[in-house]
């Protein structure tokens, strides 16, 4: 139906059908689909948000909700529907913590970075951060939320202690572990489909005074897998994380330091004589806390290893490699695949991930890789392995950015999908790749819990009005 200002209820915040408001949510962050929407919501209450979504079940129009749409393949768009733009309610309605533990509650648009930065006036965090905080506290909690801190803090949406969300029904409730739990456990990396979430209340715990950040440069796959399994049983480290780079220069320098490059020389012109291969370069973070007696833990490795210190605010905000490229050589597709692999399947997975690149295939995207503990995850539908495992974020970028560039990349990572699936791997579905979709293929992707997301559905979307270009649930 063409929407018309006569039958729109009225809003705190800002109702748009223009088509400038319109272009600015016609792609997300990945640059892979493009869509035609047909309002924008800028809301200012939970029942600004509770009124479109009313609207939009009654003249049966999908809803989508968008924060700073760093999505990569339309998670955040909606075709021929209404898309909230929940980052207009971003305020932060109240911090408790005792100067060991407590929580902040905020609104569901609001950036980790104005989260994180108000609550370190308290020398409080939320447990887990991602590793770019201009994203919306309901945007990750939404896909599940992981970062350096996973192997050890789980994931953002493990540390939610309560949500306010208005469900596609258009009723506003209150979900947690003990109350409306079955919602809870939906809208936590539910991936949007069940409703929107408005209000987070969110764990703190201590921050931590300084970063003491070891830097490290792994030569191989073995060596690398070693030093991860070390590091989840010891659990000597708070932050954990690793790229895999080419023997370039300017990648070293990137990765290590100029200084650090400028100094070893030698040691960096002999392994870019094969600039083919790869490097696993490594970062660890130790925190020291006020009044703590700290001692640095020593790393059980030989090479070349770079030690520094940083504050806590400009560890964690600082921007990620394909932000970095972007602003140096401009905005582009991002063909990205994101997957988990097993512990036990990680030499064989890396083995084909290896053989079939070369460095000139990532277009200055980063290879990341965080090795989580299985058991630290609780979010039900974040679809992981039994056992330990690694997060392999694929982020590549797309230069030159033509058509049959994005298609070759993307084929490439649909290849590496079916690689995943084989070393018993699955998706974290905020990539680009197409697959799983449609229902039949997403039902496989989550398994058991398939059957109460189904039922979910029906209970809190009846009409399916949350609907995004994955097509987790088709009309």
């Amino acid at each position: 139906m063409l929407m018309t200002a006569q039958a729109l209820p009225i809003f705190e915040g800002k109702f748009s059908t223009e088509e400038d408001a319109l272009e600015k949510i016609k792609t997300d962050f990945g640059q892979i689909i493009t869509v035609n929407s047909v309002g924008r919501l800028n809301p200012k209450s939970t029942e600004d948000v509770q009124k479109i979504i009313n609207y939009c079940n009654e003249y049966e129009i999908p809803v989508n909700t968008r924060g700073m749409s760093h999505s990569a393949s339309g998670q955040c768009l909606v075709e021929q529907g209404v898309v909230i733009n929940i980052k207009t309610m971003n305020k932060i309605l109240s911090i408790e913590f005792d100067g060991n533990s407590g929580y902040v509650i905020v609104e569901g648009g609001i950036t980790w970075e104005k989260l994180v930065r108000e609550t370190l006036k308290v020398n409080a965090t939320p447990p887990t951060l991602t590793d770019w905080q201009k994203l919306t506290v309901g945007g990750t909690i939404s896909t599940g939320g992981l970062g350096f801190m996973s192997h050890d803090s789980g994931i953002q949406a493990d540390n939610v202690l309560e949500l306010e969300v208005v469900s596609g029904d258009g009723e506003i409730r209150i979900c947690s572990r003990t109350e409306n739990s079955d919602l809870f456990n939906l809208v936590r990396a539910g991936l949007g489909q069940f409703g929107v979430i408005t209000k987070v209340k969110m764990k703190l715990t201590s921050a931590p005074k300084v970063m003491h950040v070891t830097k490290l440069l792994i030569e191989n796959a073995e060596d690398f897998h070693n030093l991860s399994t070390q590091l989840l049983k010891e659990q000597d480290f708070e932050c954990v994380h690793a790229f895999l780079i080419p023997n370039t220069i300017v990648e070293f320098g990137k990765k290590m330091g100029q200084s650090v490059v400028a100094e070893n020389s030698d040691y960096f012109i002999e392994k870019c004589k094969n600039e083919d291969k790869f490097t696993f370069f490594v970062e660890l973070v130790q925190y020291e806390y006020e009044d703590q007696v700290f001692s640095k833990r020593n790393i059980p490795l030989n090479g070349l290893i770079h030690n520094f210190k940083e504050d806590f605010f400009s560890y964690v905000t600082k921007e990620p490699p394909l932000i970095i490229t972007e602003k140096e050589k401009g905005k582009t597709a991002h063909p990205e695949l994101a997957t988990f692999i097993p512990f036990s399947q990680f030499s064989g997975f890396m083995n084909e991930f290896q053989s079939m690149h070369k460095a000139a295939d990532m277009s200055d995207g980063p290879v990341l890789f965080i090795p989580m503990k299985s058991s630290s995850i609780q979010t039900p539908l974040f679809v992981k392995p039994e056992e330990d495992f690694y997060f392999i974020g694929i982020l590549r970028n797309a230069y030159p950015n033509t058509k049959e560039r994005v298609e070759y990349l993307s084929e490439l990572n649909n290849e590496l999908y079916q690689i995943a699936l084989k070393y018993g791997g699955n998706r974290y579905p905020c990539d680009s790749i197409n697959k799983p979709g449609n229902p039949e293929e997403w039902a496989v992707h989550f398994g058991k819990q398939w059957p109460d997301m189904t039922a979910g559905k029906i209970k809190f979307d009846p009409k399916n009005t949350f609907r995004s270009m994955l097509n987790i649930f088709l009309k």
